[in-house]
């Protein structure tokens, strides 16, 4: 697993070096998570609106899969939004407006997957399932930081979209915990990844709503994965 580890090194480095505008940050995290993490193959073998419960690790990738694409929906919609500003097509009040709405929707699909998780137990764990469920974690963990990045930099920040993006990460915390718990093996490797991509947000306007993920990987990486 150690080259797995590498390789999301780099790509946290990578999509989270300042970016030149809102469209190069997306096209750096699409780029990168369609060719180094893999993570393109896995949500094109979906079948869309399929869903099942969680019988095993493969429903887990699948899970995290389609997950990954819906949010994908989200982040665009958001990049679109705070685009429009820029261009004078739209308000800053009605982007905020907008791009509000567009967390809370994703907002509602991260608490489906959760959900979902949140009745599994025992799972049969496939040799492979635990690094494409890491990858598959920090694409979508990335994937929404750069766009969030983007938007609270431009947009700023109101107290509706406060509350709507700390609801988030509230709830990417708690999926993290329910993954630990499912599939043994992957706290390491979590743990290695994440702390870099959090820390590569330094003291910024991010920071006080990323507490719950912060606090939790501090927790999780205690003495002995420090």
């Amino acid at each position: 697993m150690k080259a797995a580890f590498f390789t999301i090194a780099a790509f946290v480095t990578t999509a989270f070096a300042a970016p030149a505008s809102v469209s190069d940050a997306v096209k750096t995290v699409d780029d990168i998570v369609s060719t180094d993490l893999g993570v393109k193959q896995i949500t094109d073998s979906l079948t869309p609106g399929s869903k099942r419960s969680i019988a095993n690790s493969g429903d887990v990738v699948e899970a995290l899969g389609g997950l990954f694409s819906g949010v994908q929906t989200n982040t665009g919609a958001l990049n679109s939004t705070v685009v429009s500003f820029q261009n004078g097509k739209i308000s800053k009040k009605e982007a905020q407006t907008t791009a509000a709405r567009e967390v809370e929707n994703m907002n509602f699909k991260l608490s489906e997957i959760v959900t979902d998780l949140t009745g599994a137990a025992g799972l049969v764990v496939a040799k492979g399932d635990v690094d494409m469920v890491l990858n598959l974690v920090v694409a979508l963990l990335a994937e929404v930081l750069a766009t969030v990045k983007a938007l609270v930099t431009i947009l700023g920040i109101t107290p509706q979209l406060t509350i709507a993006l700390k609801a988030v990460f509230g709830i990417v915390a708690n999926l993290l915990v329910l993954l630990i718990g499912l599939l043994a093996g992957l706290l390491p490797g979590l743990v290695a990844a994440l702390s870099p991509l959090l820390a590569a947000l330094g003291n910024g306007l991010l920071a006080p709503l990323l507490t719950p993920i912060v606090a939790l990987l501090a927790a999780l990486a205690g003495p002995g994965l420090a």
